[in-house]
């Protein structure tokens, strides 16, 4: 018993250290966003700690309120930039400033500088629920979404299937370096194959894909206008077959599709541990604001 507890202090000063090596990187993408919101003190990096602050937020699983204090007790708030805690109120002041575009375009610089050089071999798609939190959220909608089982009871919701009210998140991913390429979030009636498009778009136009490479989806997503696109591009289409309810959906017998499964732990890992489901906000575009932070931590805490 005498020897676990140093083991512990150890493992958790090790997260920490690499946070303090990481977040320099991470501020240098912040800072370029600041100084396109017209923030130039100290070449945006006064403005840019705010935005990384938000991501290690996610990561320490804590509120605005709490973050001044998590960073104080972790000694981060050096690292970060910051000379004594700042007013919690910060927060959802640049939170609110810096909107859903700018705090994607700091994971997009960081996403496009890792790939650089690199090829994609096999990408996954999928969706996952964003609960909403305000009733007067009129951006949120009805839809039909799946959860697993820790996801409905940290939601509390009787029915593992069903119609609820909120919003999704479609997300491309890397199956091989677990990096997710681009995601949007949308009410929760759009389907998930009408996210498709904009998601394909984007990371056809961003990306090098290597010969023969491989997209990995369930079965909302076969569809031939999906399959076309695909061959065009030469990507190989491993989709699972979708029996309309005249007969069962049909997995591929491409040994690859298990990687599929990468995305749904990637969803896990959001929910679980990067706070994805404790919304605290309405409307759509905050909602974007907080799924954006929740990407950033994951990447600050697993990827970089």
């Amino acid at each position: 018993m005498q020897r676990t507890a140093p083991k512990v202090i150890y493992m958790k000063s090790l997260k920490i250290l690499n946070l303090k090596n990481i977040i320099p990187f991470v501020g240098n993408a912040a800072s370029l966003v600041a100084r396109e919101l017209g923030h130039w003190y100290m070449n945006g990096a006064a403005y840019g700690k705010h935005i990384v602050a938000l991501a290690v937020e996610n990561i320490l699983m804590c509120s605005d309120r709490e973050l001044p204090e998590e960073l104080e007790d972790r000694r981060l708030l050096t690292i970060l930039g910051y000379k004594s805690p700042p007013d919690h109120s910060i927060f959802s002041k640049v939170r609110k400033d810096v909107g859903e575009e700018k705090i994607g375009k700091v994971v997009e610089l960081i996403i496009q500088e890792f790939y650089r050089g690199r090829v994609i071999s096999s990408i996954a798609i999928d969706s996952t629920y964003i609960p909403y939190y305000f009733e007067e959220d009129y951006d949120a909608t009805y839809g039909y979404v799946t959860l697993n089982k820790k996801e409905q009871k940290l939601l509390k919701e009787k029915t593992q299937k069903g119609i609820k009210k909120g919003y999704k998140l479609h997300i491309i991913y890397d199956v091989d370096t677990r990096i997710p390429l681009y995601w949007i979030v949308l009410p929760a009636n759009i389907h998930d194959k009408d996210a498709f498009k904009t998601l394909f778009d984007y990371v056809i136009t961003h990306f090098k894909f290597a010969h023969n490479a491989k997209f990995l989806a369930d079965s909302a997503y076969d569809s031939t206008d999906v399959r076309l696109l695909l061959r065009e591009h030469r990507i190989i289409s491993v989709i699972a077959v979708n029996g309309r309810g005249h007969y069962n959906s049909e997995k591929p017998k491409d040994k690859d599709y298990r990687k599929r499964s990468a995305i749904e732990r990637f969803f896990s890992i959001l929910k679980m541990k990067l706070n994805l489901l404790n919304v605290r906000v309405k409307g759509l575009q905050r909602v974007t604001v907080h799924a954006n932070s929740c990407i950033l931590g994951y990447l600050l805490k697993y990827i970089l």
